[in-house]
């Protein structure tokens, strides 16, 4: 089956770094040990609000998002009306998933300029990213009459609507943002997905390829290729997909999960195991590589360690259906008269709508990027040297 996760991830570029102009105790500060950081962090009021500003864009580039949000609060403590601390924020807060945060930095900036499109645009992607889907597309069918590019905007509303299961005016919007020829691999990775669940499957593999030949080492596509060709049981040719994802991002949880879902249907429990740890490893709380591993573990008889597992996606777990089919999968692995804990391989039949419920890949709307530029280059127009 299809996998309906693909993370077009947004990079975290923001706008070009400025010459650090504020007080040059602090430059050697940043380069010294993280203790000292957290000395200039301790202080109030010491510096400007720029300063801490051009603090909290050092602490970035240097991927120190923590003590970087902490500058950005630093700098509003100052002078609330910082602007550009507001902004940052706000994209700290979505590289951490913590949507409703960032949300509300943006609506600080929005309160400034009621009217701006730009904002506008920039708040319905966060309302997307939280999944209020219906906010998000008024915000950005607002931004279209506030000058916000119309190609970009089209493009967000797709990715709104692919979320929101409406496929029909999501592949409206989508053509709509590659009407003109413009170059937009994500939004063919967004129509890759429409197409198969309209059950065009030919068309499926045409935007995929766009996507491909678009955007140079784009292993979200590599994987979504993947997806369409495990759907059609061509699993050689999937590996070779997966692999090549792997290859551009080594860690890629996500198509280190897919090689051990084949390797599992092909009953290669080696390859399996190799593959679903690996995949959990990297992300331990992504559902599908536990659940993966789960399975593999129950088919091979590891009972105790399978059952640990899906107990722990069942507490990760929101869908109610898919919580259903697991609590169910859970009861039988309880159940000794059925299983004989840390035995041998066991043979049993088991429910195939429960079955599918906990092998099913299930969309993780938050992972669905449209863009990957961020707030402030956006905004400003200005990009990451």
């Amino acid at each position: 089956m299809l996998k309906l996760v693909c993370s077009v991830l947004n990079k975290p570029i923001m706008r070009k770094k400025r010459f650090l102009n504020f007080n040059f105790s602090v430059v050697l500060i940043i380069g010294a040990h993280s203790f000292c950081v957290n000395e200039v962090l301790a202080k109030e009021k010491v510096y400007s609000a720029s300063s801490w500003v051009e603090l909290g864009e050092t602490l970035f580039y240097h991927g120190n998002f923590d003590e970087a949000i902490k500058a950005f609060q630093k700098a509003l403590r100052v002078d609330p009306d910082v602007r550009d601390a507001h902004l940052y924020l706000a994209n700290l807060y979505m590289e951490k998933k913590e949507y409703a945060n960032a949300i509300d930095e943006m609506q600080e900036v929005l309160k400034k300029k009621p009217e701006d499109g730009k904002l506008k645009f920039l708040l319905g992607n966060l309302y997307r990213l939280e999944n209020k889907l219906d906010k998000a597309a008024e915000l950005v069918e607002d931004a279209m009459d506030g000058g916000v590019d119309k190609t970009q905007a089209h493009n967000l509303l797709g990715f709104i609507y692919l979320q929101k299961g409406d496929y029909e005016k999501a592949r409206s919007h989508l053509e709509d943002a590659l009407e003109k020829g413009i170059k937009l691999p994500e939004a063919h990775l967004a129509l890759t997905i429409v197409s198969f669940k309209q059950n065009k499957k030919a068309e499926a593999y045409k935007e995929i390829e766009l996507a491909i030949a678009q955007k140079k080492d784009f292993f979200e596509a590599h994987n979504l290729k993947g997806d369409l060709l495990s759907s059609d049981s061509q699993w050689k040719e999937a590996k070779e997909e997966y692999l090549l994802a792997i290859k551009q991002n080594k860690r890629y949880a996500q198509a280190l999960a897919s090689l051990g879902n084949i390797c599992l249907k092909q009953d290669d429990f080696d390859g399996a195991r190799k593959y679903f740890e690996e995949a959990v490893e990297i992300n331990p709380s992504d559902k599908n590589s536990v659940c993966g591993l789960a399975l593999m573990l129950e088919k091979n008889g590891e009972i105790q360690r399978a059952l640990e597992l899906f107990e722990r996606v069942a507490m990760m777990e929101t869908d109610p259906n898919t919580l259903t089919g697991l609590r169910y999968r859970i009861s039988l692995l309880r159940d000794k008269n059925k299983y004989v804990i840390n035995s041998s391989p066991v043979e049993y039949q088991t429910n195939p709508e429960e079955l599918q419920a906990t092998q099913e890949v299930l969309q993780d709307a938050n992972s669905v990027r449209p863009f990957s530029k961020s707030f402030v280059e956006i905004i400003d127009g200005k990009k990451k040297p």
